[in-house]
């Protein structure tokens, strides 16, 4: 199924180290300040406080042991506190400027990618055939490959094929198949009639048009 991406705003990890959390944050925090937008320049002064933050509790950090022990917690709570902010104000950055990676950058972050499926529904199923399978009551259906299609339901009727109240689904092997080439078992009321098939391509959008009818043939 064709698939697409969509960018995303990278946020900032506690997991990163609070040195390089510091350096991020400040540069995006005075780029946040500069911008045009005044949601996202008032949020750039909490970002940019929070980088200070960290530098201070990184020369805490690196004085006596015992103050040490004091100052690493201090020194992580900054840093979350800091990653908080900026995970904030990036949110605010992707919504203010939607799929704008350059714009993101700007502004001091990097951005992701996801893979999206398409949710566009099926393609109408074409050339349909159908034909005696290998054993009795065993019927091989046949058709082309619709574009977007996970799976494949499969009803028949010994009615009037233009009467979408007479088609039943087919229960073996099952209604879904992911070929298009399956051999199906028929009920024993549905061989030495004249049988008539209907194919409807399905994806997670929903079911695409079903096929127009085809086979009109007898089926041992």
């Amino acid at each position: 199924m064709p698939k697409h991406k969509k960018a995303h705003v990278k946020k900032a990890s506690i997991r990163n180290s609070p040195e390089d959390n510091e350096v991020k944050f400040h540069s995006a925090g005075a780029k946040l300040s500069a911008d045009s937008n005044a949601t996202i320049a008032a949020l750039g002064a909490g970002v940019t406080t929070c980088g200070d933050d960290i530098h201070t509790a990184s020369v805490k950090n690196k004085t006596a042991h015992d103050e040490a022990i004091v100052a690493t917690g201090k020194l992580h709570d900054a840093n979350l506190a800091g990653v908080n902010a900026y995970n904030a104000a990036g949110a605010n950055v992707e919504e203010i400027y939607p799929n704008n990676p350059t714009k993101w950058k700007d502004l001091g972050y990097d951005s992701t990618e996801e893979i999206i499926s398409d949710q566009t529904i099926p393609e109408k199923v074409m050339n349909g055939h159908l034909a005696q399978g290998a054993f009795p009551k065993q019927a091989i259906v046949q058709y082309d490959a619709a574009d977007r299609a996970d799976e494949y339901y499969i009803d028949v009727t010994k009615g009037d094929p233009m009467d979408d109240s007479k088609y039943i689904p087919v229960k073996s092997p099952s209604r879904s198949f992911t070929k298009i080439n399956p051999a199906i078992n028929l009920p024993d009321d549905y061989t030495k009639v004249v049988i008539w098939i209907k194919v409807t391509a399905h994806n997670t959008a929903g079911d695409g048009p079903p096929s127009d009818p085809f086979g009109g043939k007898i089926i041992q």
